[in-house]
């Protein structure tokens, strides 16, 4: 009966915001949605209102903010091979190969994190976000250099619809990577008695501010201050002259040990603005911490929100904008389409099986 009453209570707390959320789950809908949209914002700042990429970015930045979701919304409720394919790219629990984490000496290959962590941790359970990132960079990248290669307008059309394909879902996994739970093995905060931060953060306090959150995350990102700090950071790498596609990993890299440095923070903001009780485990079941409404918490989470939010926005744009001049700056004046891949397919990983374990 006591298992019962406390599985219910958990629920509540739940539906309440204040409970804990599935593992891998990252930002609320709006979150993902907020970073990309802002991200074709800073493009279009960057380049100027005028450039053919900003018109394409802007006309397609509803879409864009869709996909950003699509990790969440479709790929995690489609079917067990998705799900496999899927769950493992979404975190990577630096501390559990490194603590703290050192961005210069991190290896950029999954065997290189396994052997650090004495090679018997494997990539599904320390997760593989940097390298997903890294896969749809070059794919996006790719797209573009087909589309500079077009020999005729439907192959444009074609390569510039992948390229923003590729574009929309890695926004996700940088949104992922600029949420600091996202970077620890403690994903939900139980190792310090604030169980249920995770989803409380992200989700219900994010939920909780008005409509003037878009704009001033965008005010925040388009000073671009975080993002020179992680330029500096991928600068001062000794591998940093090797081949391109190692750029785009370092960068994620650099975000990854930049949120989980943030983690002592946001625990603070949440003992000191949010837990009223500090949670706990009964029966072998994890209690939430019991928190105050998300509205009344909010004030207190707003400069990390904003912060965190805009790191993502100024990561992605870093890396859109590189992938289409590394693509040769392909000349889109003459692009238009109506595309609009509502529920695109799981686009495979290139070092996971079926069974989420690292390929030899």
């Amino acid at each position: 009966m006591l298992r019962r009453f406390l599985y219910i209570f958990c629920l509540i707390m739940s539906w309440c915001g204040v409970g804990p959320c599935p593992t891998g789950q990252a930002w609320s809908e709006l979150g993902h949605n907020l970073i990309a949209r802002v991200s074709a914002r800073l493009c279009m700042e960057e380049l100027g209102t005028e450039h053919p990429l900003s018109k394409v970015l802007l006309d397609k930045e509803l879409m864009l903010g869709h996909l950003a979701n699509v990790p969440d919304i479709v790929w995690k409720n489609t079917d067990a091979h998705t799900a496999a394919v899927n769950y493992t790219t979404h975190f990577f629990d630096v501390d559990e190969l490194v603590t703290p984490p050192v961005f210069a000496t991190l290896p950029t290959t999954l065997a290189g994190l396994e052997a650090l962590g004495g090679g018997k941790i494997k990539a599904a359970k320390f997760g593989t976000a940097p390298f997903r990132i890294q896969q749809l960079y070059g794919m996006m990248r790719d797209s573009f250099a087909q589309a500079k290669a077009a020999k005729g307008q439907k192959d444009l059309v074609e390569a510039v619809n992948q390229a923003l394909l590729y574009g929309g879902i890695m926004a996700h996994f940088v949104g992922d990577l600029a949420q600091p739970m996202h970077t620890t093995s403690d994903h939900d905060g139980y190792q310090v008695g604030q169980g249920g931060l995770h989803g409380y953060f992200e989700g219900a306090v994010v939920s909780a501010y008005d409509l003037t959150l878009p704009g001033e995350v965008f005010q925040v990102a388009r000073r671009r201050r975080q993002i020179a700090a992680l330029r500096q950071m991928v600068r001062q790498r000794s591998d940093k002259s090797q081949a391109a596609d190692l750029q785009p990993l370092l960068l994620a890299y650099a975000l990854t040990v930049n949120s989980w440095h943030e983690i002592p923070g946001l625990e603070s903001v949440d003992r000191t603005f949010a837990v009223l009780k500090p949670s706990s485990q009964e029966h072998g079941m994890r209690i939430p911490a019991i928190r105050r409404p998300p509205s009344q918490a909010a004030k207190g989470f707003h400069e990390i929100v904003r912060a965190r939010l805009a790191i993502g926005a100024e990561t992605l744009s870093e890396l859109w904008l590189s992938a289409w001049r590394e693509g040769g700056s392909p000349d889109l004046r003459s692009f238009q389409s109506y595309a609009y891949p509502v529920a695109p397919v799981i686009i495979e990983t290139p070092y996971l099986n079926d069974s989420v374990e690292l390929k030899k």
